[in-house]
């Protein structure tokens, strides 16, 4: 798969890399690095993700090339290719690039991908989207530069929980210490992504928590946040992110449920958990997916309707 990966990319000139909406630290991690390797190799190279990028991202050099609107100028590409991405519709807005490519790449981790593209390279067994682009920059004999080093261990950090998940292998550790050995730095890149809250993420935080219900005896927990919450702390939905965790790290708590009222009247719900639910086939129900312990879908209904049917077959899935 990587001969064919390394191929395209030597034989096209014109790429663009795309991100998933609602963007996290593996999918504009993995834009970055890649797209610092490939200019380093004379690439024209154009970065596209529909919605900002969280706030706690932003420290990471390059953010400010992502572009959110097709722009007509650069509106076909030799080459495309998607990071981070399970299906087209996580694309958003330009899955129209994909339309416009006969040369297509798609490089993921997600057990739920679709393989949507001319390649696909997908491996569930790495921790995240990051790892594999950082074996395709080695195996394109690319030096490893700061840009590069932080934007690939912003990646694998945030997708293991700061290498606290179960899906953090040596494999992982090993990448990491090597980026240690580029000059990484872990105290400032932790304090960068986890401990630079704005005090309204921290405010919503707390109208969140306020929400927790806990049922099955306590297995499952449930989690709220409505678009009114957001509108009275004052801040952008890409704030939640990261928050469904505090539902799950409740004693005795299996699963937890995030219910997030999306601004065209969807519900969003984020699944997490410990050990034996599996998350992505409870998603995939729900026309969702991801991965066994994180994983997620989109409902288009009520949040009190969302709530009820997730937690009718939760319930059956820890029961099983």
């Amino acid at each position: 798969m990587l001969t064919k990966i390394k191929k395209l990319i030597c034989e096209n000139k014109n790429i663009a890399l795309v991100g998933h909406i609602m963007p996290d630290g593996d999918t504009i991690g993995s834009c970055l690095a890649l797209g610092y390797a490939l200019e380093s190799q004379g690439k024209n190279v154009e970065l596209f993700c529909q919605d900002e990028i969280p706030d706690n991202l932003c420290f990471l050099k390059g953010c400010d090339k992502f572009h959110n609107e097709i722009i007509s100028c650069n509106y076909c590409f030799d080459l495309v290719i998607a990071l981070d991405c399970s299906d087209p519709e996580r694309l958003g807005i330009f899955y129209k690039l994909l339309e416009t490519s006969n040369q297509t790449i798609n490089i993921d981790h997600h057990i739920s991908n679709t393989k949507f593209a001319l390649v696909n390279w997908v491996d569930p067994t790495a921790a995240a989207t990051c790892e594999l682009v950082y074996e395709l920059i080695k195996n394109l004999n690319i030096p490893i530069n700061m840009g590069i080093a932080n934007a690939i261990y912003t990646g694998i950090s945030t997708d293991t929980g700061n290498f606290s998940y179960s899906n953090t292998t040596s494999k992982t550790h090993i990448i990491a210490a090597e980026l240690l050995e580029t000059g990484v730095q872990p105290e400032e890149m932790s304090m960068n992504i986890y401990k630079n809250n704005s005090i309204e993420r921290v405010k919503l935080i707390s109208k969140a928590i306020d929400t927790i219900e806990l049922h099955e005896d306590g297995c499952i927990s449930t989690m709220e946040i409505t678009r009114d919450m957001l509108i009275e702390v004052g801040v952008h939905e890409k704030e939640s992110s990261g928050m469904v965790n505090y539902a799950k790290d409740i004693k005795g708590v299996e699963l937890a449920l995030l219910f997030k009222e999306q601004e065209d009247g969807q519900i969003k719900v984020s699944m997490r958990s410990k050990k034996i639910v599996d998350c992505n086939e409870l998603a995939s129900l729900f026309g969702g997916g991801g991965h066994a312990r994180a994983a997620g879908c989109t409902i288009n209904t009520t949040l009190y309707n969302a709530k009820k049917i997730v937690l009718e077959e939760a319930k059956s899935f820890l029961k099983g």
